[in-house]
Formats: structure tokens, C-alpha cells, sequence
């Protein structure tokens, strides 16, 4: 007999266990700083639109709103399962991969608040490819990396790093990396594999021929600083609740280092802002307001890797050195005409790896810094090892899928789109009304280096692709 008062899906389940899953608070809190996280994606959309050409603003909307419709799936179906899936209680994962969960079968319902937690990382590290090539990349593009990376190319450093038997987390004599909230795991991978997408789609049409190579400027600022704000308040979260996920790898309970963890946050993205108003100001004479953002999100990429390890004064250095290495990243690729829209991989690839090489030395007594022992030494081998792991990895992983992607055509919208915009071409939708035909006229009157396509398109006003 159906019975209304008994619908719920799941009930008590005997197998959670309070030293494995954690407690009910925990899990609670797992769950509240997960949406929170997962509403970093907001803060990326905004800080994306801002950056981008107003006429690319719905495409890039879009392409945020499908990290939750299809990087979700991809981490469901095998993600989660390659990077955490096995027995929870003893960790038998496997030091490479795992091999059970696969679309959550047989997951304990006391694991699920541990798995949107993860699923919020998984959204972020591929939201990080999506800015960096803006609106460039086609919508099959954008599918098939937004479902490929969460499930297969995230989910193994994850592995490595988060699994109780991960092999660089073990590392010997279990000394090994210690990435605290996906310095590593999230930052890193997500920013190379943007940098190999960057590299291969080339600069932007009416870019390569530029002989002083320079971003194009941001069309909102204000969106540009709503987007750092609301990141900001992500970050808090995304560091904070690294703190559960962390004890319960270690089956420790210290939910009293939320707050160091969020103190940290908030004072290495004051760090790496304020290091590049400082170089803005000495260097141009200028308050950059783009290069504070950046900067900002530079710091807190780099904590990240030790925000639950390290005291607030390291926490200002990690900050501070994580703004100077995303400064220093962005000015090489942009010497090498290296087309990254947003300056993405710039803001999270550089800052990550210096937060995990800068963790061993700062670590609360057990860094280099308080006790030089062999021990502290050989985790920052350990360190540089992962660095280079994780780079190499994702590297090769992602120049396989852009490379096929590529050789088959559907890497980039085509030239037309580019440079006269994707929003009517994909969406037949805008975020600002403007008229098509002042737009061309705009275009072939102001750019000398204008397709013909574009010219035939203006004398018969069709949009033609």
C-alpha cells in the first residue's frame, strides 16, 4: 500500500559510519559550503562577461550555465568514481585510480554530501578552460571538453592527491604532496589545459596580425569587479570547507580550522591584489583595476594549496608571491602571443604551482622554515615531483582532445563569428540590443583587416557565417 508519509528515496543507511563520513554537522557542512562553491560559477560568468566583448556575453553565459548541464554529468557518470570510487571506510581506492561508483552505484547516501563537494571543484577547474578561450571555441568544443574533463583528465590528479591511497599523497613513508584545497588538483589542471586550448586555437581573428600584441580590454568593468567579489566570497568556502574534506580523508574531526582557512583566504587575495596595484602604479603610473582582479584571484589560488596549513603571516607571502608569479606568467605569454582571453591559465595555473612549492617551507612546524629536517626537505621533493606530474599530465590529455578537435574541424567558430560576434550566430540572442548593420559597417570601416566575408555581408546586410 503506498504510503505518502515514506516517499524519500533514501533512509537510514547502515553503512555510514560517523569516523568515516563524518558527523551529521559535518556532513552539513559539507553541503552548505558545497552550493557554495557551486555558486562560484556565478562569479566566473560575470567576471567572464565583463572581460569578453560585449557581442560574445550571451555565448559565454551560456557556456557557464553548461558546466552545470554537462561538466555534471561527466563527473556523475565516471568522474567521481576514477577519483574516489572504492571501499570510503578503508580507503581501497587504489593508488592510481578507483573503479567503483560509476553514476554513484552502490555510493553510500552518507558520501553524497562529499560528492557535490567534489563536483563543485570539478565545475570550477573546467570553468577556467571556458574563460580562457571565451567566446573562440565552437559549442561541440565547448560539450565535448566541458563532459571529457571532469570525467576523465580531473579526476586522476584528484586521485592522486585526494584518495586516502593516492601515490602522490602517500608519497614514501607517507610523505608526499600536500594540496590542501586543489592548489594542484583544481588550479593547475584546470589552468594548463586551458593554456594547451589557447595554444592551439592561436590568437583571435584580427589579433595574429598585431605587431604589438595586447589583450583586447575588458567591456565591463563593473562586471569584472561583481565577479571578484562574488569569487571572493566562493573562495572563503572553497578553502573552508577543504578543512571537513580534509579530516575526513585523515579520519581526524577539526572543524576549528574553518576559520584559519578563511582568514588565510581572505588575506592572500589581500596580498596578490595589492602587489599589483603596487606594480601597476610603480611601473605605469596607473591603478589597474584588471590587474588587481587577476591579482586577487592569484592569491587565493595560490593559498589554496596550504590555507589549512600555514599561519596567517605565511598566508599574506603565499598571497603576495601568487599575484608576482601570475604577473610573471601572463607577461610571457603575452610576449609569446598567446591569445587567452580572460588571462585565465595566467591567474591559475602560475599561482597554483606556486602555492604547492611554497607550502613545504611554510608549513605550521613542519615546514622548512621551522624545522629544516630531512624529512621537510623530501616533502618539497615531493612538491616539485607533483608540479611537474600534474603539468605533464594534463598536458598530454589535452592536447590529444584539442588536437582531434581541431584536425576535425570543429575547434573554433568560424572567422566571420569571431570577429563579428557569436551571440546572434549561436543563440539568436544578445545581451546588448546592438544594430547588425551598424555593427558591420563598424568593422569594415575601422578594421584594416577584414574578411571578405564580412564586406559581401555588409553590402547585402546578411549575416552570413
Amino acid at each position: 500500500m503506498l504510503n505518502n508519509t515514506a516517499l524519500l528515496a533514501v533512509g537510514p543507511d547502515p553503512n555510514c559510519n560517523e569516523n568515516v563520513h563524518g558527523s551529521d554537522i559535518e556532513r552539513l557542512v559539507l553541503l552548505i559550503f558545497g552550493g557554495a562553491v557551486i555558486f562560484m560559477q556565478c562569479g566566473f560568468a560575470m567576471l567572464e562577461a565583463g572581460f569578453l566583448p560585449k557581442h560574445g556575453v550571451a555565448n559565454i553565459l551560456f557556456k557557464n550555465m553548461s558546466d552545470s548541464f554537462v561538466g555534471l554529468l561527466g563527473f556523475y557518470i565516471f568522474g567521481y568514481a576514477l577519483a574516489f570510487g572504492g571501499n570510503f571506510d578503508e580507503g581501497e581506492t587504489g593508488i592510481i585510480l578507483g573503479t567503483r561508483g560509476f553514476a554513484l552505484a552502490g555510493v553510500s547516501s552518507c558520501e553524497l554530501p562529499f560528492f557535490l563537494f567534489q563536483y563543485a571543484f570539478a565545475a570550477t577547474s573546467v570553468t577556467i578552460i571556458s574563460g580562457a578561450l571565451g567566446t573562440r571555441s565552437s559549442f561541440t568544443t565547448y560539450m565535448t571538453y566541458s563532459f571529457l574533463f571532469p570525467a576523465f583528465i580531473y579526476p586522476l590528479p584528484a586521485h592522486w592527491l585526494w584518495a586516502k591511497k593516492g601515490w602522490l599523497l602517500t608519497g614514501s613513508s607517507n610523505v608526499g604532496v600536500a594540496d590542501f584545497a586543489g592548489a594542484g588538483a583544481v588550479h593547475m589542471v584546470g589552468g594548463m589545459a586551458a593554456l594547451v586550448g589557447c595554444m592551439l586555437a592561436g590568437p583571435g581573428f584580427d589579433r595574429g596580425t598585431q605587431s604589438n600584441f595586447k589583450r583586447n580590454p575588458p567591456h565591463s568593468i563593473p562586471l569584472v569587479v561583481l565577479g571578484l567579489f562574488i569569487l571572493s566570497f566562493g573562495f572563503l568556502f572553497f578553502n573552508g570547507g577543504s578543512v571537513v574534506s580534509y579530516t575526513l580523508r585523515v579520519n581526524t574531526h577539526a572543524l576549528s580550522g574553518i576559520g584559519l582557512a578563511m582568514i588565510n583566504t581572505v588575506l592572500a587575495a589581500s596580498g596578490g591584489g595589492l602587489a599589483m596595484v603596487a606594480h601597476s602604479k610603480l611601473r605605469r603610473g596607473v591603478l589597474s583595476i584588471t590587474r588587481a582582479v587577476n591579482g586577487s584571484i592569484a592569491g587565493m589560488v595560490a593559498v589554496s594549496a596550504c590555507a589549512g596549513f600555514v599561519q596567517p603571516w605565511a598566508a599574506l607571502i603565499v598571497g603576495v608571491a601568487g599575484g608576482i608569479s601570475y604577473l610573471g606568467f601572463s607577461t610571457v605569454l603575452q610576449r609569446r602571443r598567446v591569445d587567452d582571453a580572460i588571462d585565465a591559465s595566467s591567474a591559475h595555473f602560475a599561482p597554483g604551482a606556486c602555492g604547492l612549492l611554497l607550502g613545504p617551507w611554510l608549513f605550521f612546524q613542519q615546514g622548512i622554515v621551522y624545522d629544516p629536517s630531512p624529512d621537510a626537505f623530501r616533502r618539497f621533493g615531493w612538491h616539485v615531483l607533483g608540479v611537474l606530474v600534474l603539468s605533464l599530465w594534463t598536458a598530454a590529455l589535452s592536447f590529444v582532445m584539442f588536437v582531434a578537435l581541431k584536425l576535425t574541424g570543429v575547434l573554433l567558430v568560424s572567422e566571420f563569428a569571431d570577429r563579428y560576434g557569436v551571440d546572434r550566430f549561436e543563440h539568436d540572442e544578445v545581451a546588448y540590443d546592438v544594430p547588425r548593420e551598424s555593427n558591420i559597417q563598424t568593422l569594415t570601416q575601422t578594421s584594416p583587416h577584414v574578411s571578405p566575408v564580412i564586406k559581401r555581408a555588409d553590402k547585402s546586410r546578411q549575416a552570413v557565417v
